[in-house]
Formats: structure tokens, C-alpha cells, sequence
């Protein structure tokens, strides 16, 4: 069942917490943050691998699922979101937290984890970059599609590279109803900040233990060669292909993503 937390006046992020640890454990806390258009039920498959040792928050970003819906001239930016999970994190009282994030969430994690070390654990990127410059060119197309038909026509022509080519129908089918359900003025906001998004700079203050996840053969945010020159500069970082032709990999390899995301979790904490 979701629950609300307020962050600012006006302001309340919805959230999922699945808990699933022996009681009598102080377990860690894991929150997964989504992309563009989507909720924490982007993450539900990732559940069952986290939820015996950790307790998960799947999280709403402000102006999705069931969090805050925000007008159109909200000025979006990864810093303001990564205060807005900073303030999330101090009202629950979380000292520090483990963070997963895929795309957006990716940017957001990684933004949160060089401005807040203290708060830190560990970092899982999934299916994210550093720079969003290169989208300038298809988004004035996308961004037409989503004002004069829908943001579901949006998200269906734009789900071949999102998804690969491994899921069935069905499950695309999923994806596009989910994003599709995404308030417009949301996901225009958020298209009006990408090309400006670089978090580059950040990277070196990254202090904790890194994984970065990307697939061997998409291409759409980069070779796994660019992956690499970014990473590196993540001083404890580590690199990891998942093998397919999807950038959102937590969406299409959703097990193969969390069966890694697992081993390094119980192998980094212990570290």
C-alpha cells in the first residue's frame, strides 16, 4: 500500500515499502528510484531479490505516480531532485541508505550520492549516463508527439529502443500503459531540462562503493566503451554488461539486474 510523506509545503512524495527481514534484524535500507514517466511499480520485479536482507522503498518522484503532480512551468532540475530525496531520507530518519536508480533515478542517485557521501551506503546505476546533450536533436519531435497526441503515443513510439527486442507483447504492452498513465506537464518539464543534464563533474565526488549496469549492445546511451570512461572516474566503481539490446535493462533484464545488484550489495556491505 503506497504511503505520503511531505517534503515542503504542498509537496508529498508517495512511497512503497516492502519489508520482509526477520524483526529482530536492523536491516539496511534500499530505495529504488525510477525514470522518466514511470513509478515504483517500475521496480517490482526487483523485489523478491532484495526484500529477505533489506527493507525496500520503491519511491514516487515528485510529479509521478502518486506523488505531487507539478505545473508545467516547474523548473526541473537533478540538483532539486536530489534535494527532494534528501529531505525524503531525513523524514524517515534514514542515517544512510543503499541507492538503485534507472535513467532518471540514475542521474538522481548519482547526483545524491556526490552531495551527501555521509548518507551513503552503496550506488547501483541501472541503464543510466552522465551527459544528456546527445537527445537534444529527437526532442522536439517527441515533445510534439506528446502535446498533439498523447504521452501513451510517446511512450509506444519510443519503447523498441527503451525495451529491446527480448520482451513479449504483453509486457510492452504493460510498459506503455504505465508510462502512458504519466501526467503530461510532468514529463514536458522533465524533457525541457535533459539537454543540459551533465553530472560529469560529480563523478569523482562519489565516494561509495559503485556498481554501473548497462546492456552489451543497445548503443542508445553510448558504447560500453563510453560507459567505461565515465565509470572510471567513479573511484570505487565497478562496470557490469548485462547481455541484450535494451537501454532500460532493470525493465527488460529485470532478474539479471537484481541477481547482480544482490551479490554486490551483500558483498560491498560486508567490505
Amino acid at each position: 500500500m503506497k504511503q505520503h510523506i511531505e517534503i515542503a509545503p504542498g509537496i508529498s512524495l508517495a512511497y512503497t515499502l516492502d519489508d520482509y527481514t526477520d524483526p529482530w534484524v536492523d536491516a539496511e535500507t534500499v530505495i529504488l528510484i525510477h525514470g522518466i514517466a514511470e513509478s515504483g511499480e517500475a521496480w517490482r520485479a526487483w523485489v523478491p531479490h532484495l526484500v529477505r536482507n533489506y527493507k525496500v522503498i520503491r519511491l514516487d518522484l515528485r510529479g509521478f505516480g502518486d506523488s505531487t503532480p507539478m505545473p508545467l512551468d516547474y523548473e526541473w532540475s537533478i540538483a532539486a531532485l536530489a534535494d527532494d530525496l534528501d529531505a525524503f531520507v531525513t523524514r524517515l530518519d534514514l542515517k544512510r541508505v543503499h541507492l538503485v536508480g534507472a535513467k532518471l533515478g540514475g542521474l538522481i542517485s548519482m547526483k545524491f550520492a556526490a552531495t551527501r557521501p555521509q548518507k551513503m551506503h552503496t550506488l547501483i546505476v541501472s541503464g543510466a549516463t552522465v551527459k544528456l546533450d546527445f537527445l537534444a536533436p529527437s526532442i522536439p519531435e517527441k515533445v510534439r508527439r506528446m502535446k498533439e497526441e498523447s504521452i501513451r503515443a510517446w511512450a509506444e513510439s519510443t519503447m523498441r529502443d527503451r525495451l529491446g527486442s527480448g520482451l513479449p507483447r504483453e509486457a510492452v504492452t504493460w510498459w506503455i500503459d504505465l508510462m502512458g498513465r504519466a501526467p503530461k506537464d510532468s514529463v514536458l518539464g522533465v524533457y525541457r531540462m535533459l539537454p543540459a543534464v551533465d553530472i560529469t563533474a560529480d563523478l569523482p565526488n562519489i565516494t561509495a562503493p559503485t556498481l554501473v549496469m548497462t546492456s552489451t549492445k543497445s548503443g542508445y546511451y553510448g558504447t560500453s566503451e563510453a560507459f567505461a570512461n565515465w565509470q572510471k572516474n567513479i573511484p570505487d566503481s565497478e562496470l557490469v554488461l548485462i547481455p541484450g539490446d535494451s537501454f532500460h535493462i532493470s525493465a527488460s533484464y529485470p532478474d539479471a539486474c537484481a541477481s547482480k545488484a544482490a551479490v554486490f550489495l551483500e558483498r560491498r556491505r560486508r567490505s
